[in-house]
């Protein structure tokens, strides 16, 4: 109330200034407010206390839900005081600016008012009723027949919204009021209107119809076990078709006729478009007479022959009939022609497939066919080149076939190339007849027999023997082996060592003597002499060796040194002293044996020795000469170790000891 300003104004503390006198958004309570002029000059605390309002209150309404179960019932809010914008929350939920809550489910509820200074009310309870539960009327329509679902269901609500929509046994809803195809039973209705109310489930039951029934009847199969038997079935007046047919609870037809059938028991079940099924209605199809027939037969033209008959005459059934032989195929014809002898067995087959029981027919065998057999024996034993002769007895018919020891057959009577030994032959003729075996011999020929004669060895050591072969039977030409080696076609055999040995021959026909035996005797071991010539002296190598055969030998010769290669020259040379051996070979392969000889050592190379003096005492015009003894020249010689030279005198020599060493021509030292 005194001051110029500008002022600044503080509440409750003095800490925060402000240049506007109104503090605004305070709570209920107590307040100081100080007052500052220019930001200097300070009043004393003001004292000033803000009052509590009256409490914010209302009034609610509430609209009932149509039904139980649904959620559309309305709550409405009204303030009793407050300050407008107001604001409105359901059940501790949002606040909305609308004071109208829908979709409301029955029940008790709370609304909370909020006003525009932020005052809120307390819980306002109300209670949304429930609307009447939905309720109707519901009739069932009877089937046509049992088992027939062509019922009818109709519902009539009596109250609710609609349009309405209904379900029938907890399906789909639907908003036809009426329910078709329904089968015979209780069965359960609910439905809803437009509102979403749902009625409890109305219970209602269908009534079946009638029980579907007819009769059948049927025509026999032709015979046992065929399948050519029908039966027809009728549906009972007084139901209403199409109907449809099933044999033994298979598959349902249209056609009421079931056509190839076996004989035997039955049942048949009738079902309408309506789904009506009678009862199994029970039927048995009868058998036909069995097929039956008469036989006729004719015997084979000989034991083994397949050429017998068989005719049959049928007995019931219906043409046209077919016939089977011993379980094979069926044929048109009634006969059976080719046939083996022994039993046999008919099926007849008629028209509709009937089967005869087998009908035993038994053909009988012919005579036995027979024949003889004669040969000729081989050239000899081991070779394959007998013949054989076969002869069929009269009264049988060929043309014939003939076989040996098992083989195949052929058309020639004769057998050729047939080894020696017991043997069995057969015949056979068209008609298919085979004799028992036949047993015939071929004799084994003379085994191959010669003559040797043979030239021995012409030295022991020698490979010049010679054989002569000759033959005393057999057919030429003959090849001949010796001690099991490759034939060859002369019979003498050249070049055979000492020792014994075997031959043998085979002829034009393969005939193989057996093994002869002859020994070839060696002739006398060759000899003859040895002389040697003594070498130099011992130590070189010139020393010689001559041999020579002993007379009563043929050459030419060849002589070994120490078992060493063979050499044509009888004279080696250049050999040291000492013992050798030599051997003498001829060109027949005839070998000395060791001759023994010694090659001796010529006399040692010496010599004598004249000195001549030195003149004086330190002088070097000594001189020393040679004179050689034994050896043979032109000698050389070396003084103190040094080189060979031809001179026999060293001149120039100083006084003292010297040596001296003579060489010959053969390089014999001294």
């Amino acid at each position: 109330t005194s001051g110029s300003g500008p002022y600044e104004y503080s509440i409750n503390s003095g800490t925060n200034w402000q240049t506007g006198n109104t503090f605004n958004g305070l709570a209920a309570g107590s307040y100081s407010v100080l007052i500052r002029e220019a930001g200097i000059c300070q009043s004393s605390p003001l004292p000033v206390t803000v009052a509590v309002g009256p409490a914010l209150t209302g009034t609610v309404s509430s609209i009932p839900t149509a039904c139980p179960g649904v959620n559309n019932g309305t709550i409405t809010a009204t303030p009793t005081n407050g300050s407008a914008p107001y604001q409105y929350s359901l059940d501790g939920g949002a606040f909305q600016t609308s004071a109208t809550f829908t979709g409301v489910a029955a029940g008790p509820h709370s609304v909370v008012i909020k006003s525009g200074a932020g005052c809120t009310s307390a819980g306002i309870p109300v209670t949304v009723a429930a609307g009447t539960g939905l309720t109707a009327g519901v009739s069932g329509g009877n089937t046509s027949c049992s088992g027939a679902a062509d019922g009818t269901i109709t519902v009539t609500p009596t109250n609710g919204s609609a349009p309405y929509q209904y379900s029938l046994d907890g399906g789909t809803f639907q908003s036809a009021a009426t329910f078709t195809g329904v089968g015979a039973g209780p069965h359960s209705i609910k439905f809803k209107d437009d509102l979403g109310c749902i009625s409890a489930d109305f219970p209602v039951t269908v009534t079946a119809g009638p029980v579907l029934s007819g009769t059948a009847t049927f025509t026999p199969t032709a015979c046992n076990g065929v399948n050519n038997g029908t039966i027809t079935a009728t549906a009972a007046t007084g139901f209403t078709g199409p109907f449809e047919y099933a044999l033994n609870s298979g598959t349902y037809q249209s056609a009421n006729s079931f056509t190839g059938l076996a004989a035997g028991s039955y049942t048949i079940k009738i079902r309408n478009a309506a789904g009506c099924v009678s009862a199994d209605i029970a039927v048995t199809i009868t058998a036909g007479v069995a097929v039956t027939g008469t036989i006729a037969t004719s015997n084979t033209s000989c034991s083994g022959a397949a050429d017998g008959s068989i005719t049959v005459t049928p007995v019931n059934g219906t043409a046209p009939y077919q016939y089977a032989l011993d379980g094979g195929a069926f044929q048109s014809a009634a006969t059976f022609t080719g046939l083996a002898a022994g039993p046999h067995t008919i099926v007849v087959r008629d028209n509709f497939g009937c089967l005869s029981t087998a009908i035993n027919a038994g053909v009988t065998a012919g005579p036995v066919l027979a024949g003889t057999a004669t040969s000729t024996p081989t050239a000899c034993a081991g070779v394959s080149n007998g013949i054989i002769t076969v002869t069929a007895n009269a009264g049988f018919t060929g043309p014939f076939e003939y076989a040996l020891d098992g083989g195949a057959y052929q058309s020639a009577a004769t057998f050729a190339g047939v080894a020696s030994g017991p043997h069995a032959v057969k015949i056979r003729n068209a008609s298919g007849c085979v004799s028992v075996d036949i047993p015939v011999t071929v004799a084994a020929g003379t085994a191959l027999d010669a003559t040797l004669s043979w030239v021995n060895a012409s030295c022991n050591g020698a490979a010049d023997a010679t054989l002569t072969v000759r033959a005393n039977n057999g057919a030429p030409p003959y090849e001949y082996s010796l001690d099991g080696g490759a034939y060859q076609s002369s019979n003498i055999f050249n070049g055979i060592a000492a020792g014994p040995h075997s031959v043998k021959f085979k002829d034009n026909f393969g005939c193989v003597s057996a093994d002869l035996p002859f020994t070839v005797i060696p002739g006398p071991v060759i000899t003859g002499t040895a002389a040697s010539t003594a070498t130099a002296c011992a130590g070189v190598s010139n020393g010689t060796i001559t041999v020579t055969p002993t007379t009563g030998f043929t050459g030419p010769f060849e002589y070994a040194l120490n078992s060493g290669t063979y050499q044509s020259s009888n004279t080696f040379t250049g050999l040291a002293a000492g013992s050798y051996t030599v051997k003498i070979r001829n060109a027949a392969g005839c070998v000395s044996a060791d001759i023994a000889v010694t090659v001796t050592a010529g006399a040692a190379v010496t010599g004598t020795i004249a000195a001549t003096n030195t003149s004086c005492s330190g002088a070097a015009d000594g001189s020393i000469t040679v004179t050689p003894v034994n050896g043979s020249a032109p000698y050389q010689y070396a003084l103190d170790g040094g080189a060979f030279r031809s001179g026999a005198t060293f001149t120039g020599l100083a006084a003292g000891p010297h040596t001296i060493v003579v060489r010959d021509n053969f390089g014999c030292l001294s």
